[in-house]
């Protein structure tokens, strides 16, 4: 049931709220999946963002079940994010470490996951921003040959372009 109210309050951008209600269906049920995934993107949602503890929640979902695929994947996407904020802070060196974070767990989702998509842009987009061209445009290619008609579809090819090559 209050796993329902958070979600029911993520759903309305009450993201405060939201991590409470998370955080109470946690201390009820400490394994809990998807009150961690849930706090996690409430985390990131929230202004500020807040990177670290959405990480934390997303490396528990990873403890909890080592075969989440939305696990690996959240957190690869909140350690890009965190990258994107220290290279814009001036620590490009961790950058470059949080970029290494989010491919490892990009490439332990597609390991483990099914093949889709949206896990190969997002390998793709973090090759991209580790400049790391080749392996970039290698799952770009890939994911839109996985879903050619997904929403993504227009910023894999508009990253292609980008990287200066044709899909």
């Amino acid at each position: 049931m209050i796993g329902q109210v958070a979600e029911a309050q993520q759903d309305q951008r009450w993201w405060a709220s939201a991590i409470s209600a998370y955080t109470h269906a946690i201390e009820a049920e400490p394994k809990y999946v998807a009150a961690y995934l849930g706090r996690g993107a409430a985390y990131i949602g929230s202004i500020p963002v807040r990177l670290d503890p959405a990480i934390a929640d997303f490396s528990t979902v990873i403890a909890l079940d080592p075969r989440s695929v939305p696990g690996y994947q959240k957190r690869a996407r909140a350690y890009q994010s965190k990258a994107y904020h220290n290279r814009h802070d001036g620590f490009a060196n961790f950058a470059i470490g949080n970029l290494e974070f989010a491919i490892a767990d990009y490439s332990k989702a597609i390991e483990i996951g099914p093949p889709a998509a949206d896990l190969y842009s997002g390998r793709g987009s973090a090759y991209e921003d580790a400049g790391r061209r080749e392996e970039a445009i290698g799952d770009y290619r890939k994911a839109l040959t996985l879903g050619p008609d997904n929403a993504g579809e227009g910023m894999i090819r508009a990253a292609l372009d980008r990287l200066g090559v044709m899909p």
